[in-house]
């Protein structure tokens, strides 16, 4: 057999595996697919920071006089691994935001003081709906002086950021209110919401929280560099191997992702917005991140 022919039979059995990776993936929340940020916490919105869209090219400078200041700024459609979220503080802050943003669609959130952020990452096995509930706790140890801190997912550890497993905060309580905003979106088995809280026992009983982001094609945030090589990789693998496993279920069980959408999503995700939002940054990132985990 040439090298020709053999390059050729790899880069199909490398182009088909990727296919197959990209339409497992799409069927484990299959409703969620091509939504823009803002879109996929509308139907949850009393439960989160307040927010509202606006047109980078549109605004004026008096309406950003107007803003109610501190708040978070980021993309509503180039989104992925914490890029290009900040606090901004001022209209100055702002107007600089906008100019080196990628993204003409951000949203504008209510900065929830904290002082306390963690994660719940939420998985429930299609048909059955045995659900699997992780808090983590986001740790900021300098939180008690820096009153306006903002996690950013690739670079915490710079700061000395770092995230430990919370058992203790996943209550019966709190496990019911989650699963009852989470039964808000249909179909939807593997997501994690990003929560601001100011008093660990209102958490306990399902009160206090803010929800200030729901991500789709999530990690399972128990991870950390603190822990050791080992743990990192023990819940990678697990995660891995229920978020295909949903996948494939909802595949042969006939609820995955529609051929049209897949198509779309194809097109949208990893070429359209590729290109328009330089998604490079995504992939730099997370082997930034895995470089120190793992």
């Amino acid at each position: 057999m040439s090298i020709c022919k053999s390059l050729l039979i790899t880069l199909i059995v490398i182009a088909v595996l990727y296919l197959l990776n990209l339409y497992v993936s799409s069927s484990v929340n299959p409703k969620l697919n091509l939504k823009y940020k803002s879109e996929m916490v509308d139907p949850i919105r009393e439960y989160c920071c307040d927010y509202y869209i606006i047109n980078r090219d549109k605004i004026t400078p008096y309406e950003l006089q107007h803003i109610k200041y501190p708040c978070i700024f980021k993309p509503n459609y180039c989104d992925g691994f914490a890029h290009a979220v900040s606090l901004v503080k001022s209209p100055e802050e702002a107007e600089k935001y906008l100019a080196r943003s990628l993204d003409k669609s951000i949203i504008i959130q209510e900065f929830h003081p904290g002082p306390y952020e963690a994660t719940v990452y939420i998985r429930r096995l299609p048909e059955s709906n045995e659900t699997t509930l992780y808090v983590v706790e986001r740790v900021n140890p300098n939180r008690n002086k820096d009153k306006e801190w903002l996690w950013k997912s690739s670079v915490s550890y710079k700061y000395d950021y770092f995230t430990r497993h919370r058992a203790d905060l996943e209550t019966p309580e709190f496990v019911s209110k989650i699963t009852e905003i989470t039964n808000r979106f249909p179909e939807v088995y593997l997501v994690r919401y990003d929560i601001r809280f100011s008093s660990y026992e209102e958490l306990k009983r399902g009160e206090g929280f803010k929800i200030i982001e729901l991500n789709e094609h999530c990690s399972d945030t128990r991870y950390s560099h603190t822990n050791t090589r080992a743990k990192n990789w023990e819940i990678l693998i697990e995660h891995l191997y229920n978020y295909y496993k949903i996948g494939i279920m909802n595949v042969v069980s006939g609820n995955g992702v529609s051929f049209s959408k897949f198509c779309s999503t194809l097109l949208n995700s990893q070429i359209v917005r590729a290109h328009k939002c330089r998604k490079y940054y995504v992939y730099y990132n997370m082997l930034k991140k895995a470089k120190k985990s793992y």
